[in-house]
């Protein structure tokens, strides 16, 4: 019996390494053997043993040669990304967008596709699918392991289900995982947006920085309001997996009601649909501004960089707002880093920020905000699509020859 423990925990100790080594690659890029030991605080053996692994089963590949300690000269080793492969799909309120990713987190190409207002759920899904299926079939040169989606709203993953999606009719309890896991005969795993972003910039903000925050918070501000939180390195989920809802979170007990059934919910007040609205109410009133009432995202972008009278009093109110529910993160949550983005704070980051940092500083005490990172993102693409991809690489990591087996 002892035996038998102790070679389950063998097998379960040599998973855990190759994750770790594979993780690794993603984050060095190239590295040599050597490295990855002194790194790792794993046996040079075993990091052979490893390595060998990957190689012969085409996850990894020899390149060039690295300058070490005291000048040793070392093959280095990176992940065969343009190999294998894995599709990231998001799914929001007017458009979804597929990226190519190789396992080694690199984005390859990327397609964006509009939805038509009044469409059936059955026909967005239908659409996301062939879009899908044919960009597997333009892939030549490498094999596509794995899809990754992203939906725009709380989604359980014990059940596959999207609980709702505010301004969309039809995606209330849709079984989202099995309408686009029936028709592939490749693994497809879903996470909410904010989630999937937050995992992104993990990767990022690590690559930068050298090593992650305590707790760090991806905040999404475009046509929905939420978060993300990474903490101690993995995702905050939350019993039904619908933590970091931050945009139903509310900010006026006596506001108007949200579809999610709250009232005076964050998301009412800043996000992009928001804006639009409180933006074309004025208009309509009389008030002077380059935009009409029928304007759209890149018109109000420009009217921002204009400096219209209008667009630019209802941003700054929008910034105020979402202040609001930064200024609550950071009170609940203490995090080291908050990572602004999405198609909101896109409009102009710097002005955007500057109302946050200004509320931030105004609200919370000093002792509390000194040691964080307010920051916005600028991972092109965005967050969510590169998270959406990086969601099933990380998957893919756990377990990586799994994946490849037979390809």
């Amino acid at each position: 019996m002892k035996e038998k423990q102790k070679s389950i925990n063998q097998e379960k100790q040599q998973y855990m390494n190759r994750t770790f080594i594979f993780n690794l690659l993603r984050e060095k890029g190239i590295c040599s053997r050597a490295e990855l030991a002194r790194v790792s605080g794993l046996k040079r053996a075993t990091i052979t043993n490893i390595i060998n692994d990957f190689i012969e089963a085409d996850i990894v590949k020899e390149e060039g040669i690295l300058t070490g300690h005291k000048g040793r000269r070392s093959v280095g080793v990176r992940i065969h990304g343009e190999r294998y492969k894995v599709l990231g799909i998001t799914i929001s309120r007017r458009s979804y967008s597929i990226a190519v990713l190789g396992i080694n987190n690199t984005v390859y190409k990327i397609k964006e596709f509009e939805i038509e207002k009044g469409s059936s759920v059955s026909k967005v899904i239908a659409m996301i699918k062939d879009s899908a299926k044919q960009m597997i079939r333009e892939e030549t040169e490498g094999s596509i392991l794995a899809i990754g989606g992203t939906v725009a709203g709380p989604y359980q993953q014990k059940n596959g289900k999207l609980v709702f999606m505010t301004h969309t009719v039809g995606f209330d309890s849709l079984d989202i995982w099995h309408e686009l896991q029936k028709d592939f005969d490749i693994p497809i795993f879903i996470e909410n947006d904010a989630n999937a972003g937050a995992v992104a910039v993990k990767w990022e903000y690590v690559k930068e920085f050298g090593s992650l925050e305590e707790n760090l918070i991806y905040v999404i501000a475009g046509e929905g309001i939420g978060c993300g939180i990474i903490s101690k390195g993995e995702l905050l989920r939350g019993a039904s997996n619908t933590a970091g809802e931050l945009g139903h979170c509310s900010i006026n007990f006596e506001g108007p009601l949200c579809e999610c059934g709250n009232r005076g919910c964050l998301e009412l007040y800043c996000s992009l649909g928001a804006l639009m609205d409180f933006i074309k109410k004025r208009i309509a009133a009389g008030e002077k501004s380059v935009l009409t009432e029928t304007f759209g995202y890149e018109q109000l972008k420009n009217a921002i960089l204009e400096r219209d009278k209008v667009a630019m009093e209802e941003y700054e109110r929008a910034g105020r707002f979402m202040a609001v529910g930064i200024i609550n993160l950071i009170n609940q949550i203490n995090p080291g880093c908050i990572i602004i983005g999405d198609t909101v704070a896109n409009l102009d980051k710097d002005f955007f920020m500057a109302v946050i940092r200004e509320s931030v500083e105004q609200a919370v005490r000093k002792d509390i905000r000194e040691n964080l990172k307010l920051l916005t993102s600028d991972m092109n693409p965005n967050p969510i699509l590169a998270g959406a991809g990086i969601v099933a690489i990380e998957h893919i990591a756990e377990e990586p020859f799994a994946f490849v087996e037979g390809k």
